[in-house]
């Protein structure tokens, strides 16, 4: 009896040795390192290139033309002009010749600086030299259809002078600006060609005698 309960008392003591050695030897929990691994995005700025789109109106060039009012009236081409000699006078030894513009289109147009002027005979060839320019405003005339305007043609009156006189047919008459020329008939003109002291001048259109 005394050795079986010696027996049990000693198996209770093995196991509970054992169960403490197996307790002992449980192994702890284990630390877990937690690696975290950082990643780093490196952003590259993002450079927008804007394409700067310059838009160039075209430029308008205007030309603002002599004849031309602020109204837009344009000027007077010679196919819508005659010409034609008025009333002759004489002063201060001067022979003074208005020639009149007529408007004979069916439109308004203008007129503004000089005429072009000779003599011509009967052939159609200028007779001395042509007409200077005299006068210093150039008005700007505006020349309904129908309407007139006058520029002075004035020479010494060949009558005074020395030398033997050459009957004239009128005057070959270039509109301001335009190079196709008009005739104006005058059978009473007369002309010293080549002579110094006749001095043909004009003035511009718009000028009265």
């Amino acid at each position: 009896m005394m050795y079986r309960r010696g027996l049990q008392i000693g198996c209770a003591v093995v196991l509970a040795g054992a169960a403490a050695a197996a307790c002992s030897s449980t192994p702890s929990a284990s630390k877990t390192t937690k690696t975290t691994t950082s990643t780093t995005t490196k952003k590259h700025p993002t450079t927008t290139t804007s394409a700067s789109t310059t838009t160039v109106a075209p430029s308008t060039t205007t030309t603002s033309s002599p004849t031309t009012t602020a109204a837009g009236v344009p000027p007077c081409a010679t196919g819508q002009l005659s010409v034609a000699v008025g009333q002759s006078q004489g002063a201060a030894g001067s022979l003074i010749v208005p020639l009149v513009f007529t408007n004979t289109g069916s439109t308004t147009c203008s007129l503004q600086g000089y005429p072009g002027v000779s003599i011509v005979g009967a052939n159609g060839a200028q007779l001395g030299a042509a007409a200077a320019r005299t006068g210093q405003a150039t008005p700007l005339v505006s020349l309904p259809a129908g309407q007139t305007t006058t520029a002075i043609f004035r020479q010494a009156n060949p009558g005074i002078l020395n030398c033997t006189p050459v009957s004239a047919t009128g005057f070959r008459v270039y509109p301001p600006n335009q190079t196709a020329a008009l005739f104006a008939a005058d059978s009473s003109l007369t002309t010293c060609p080549g002579n110094p002291q006749e001095s043909p001048q004009i003035s511009p259109v718009g000028t009265a005698p």
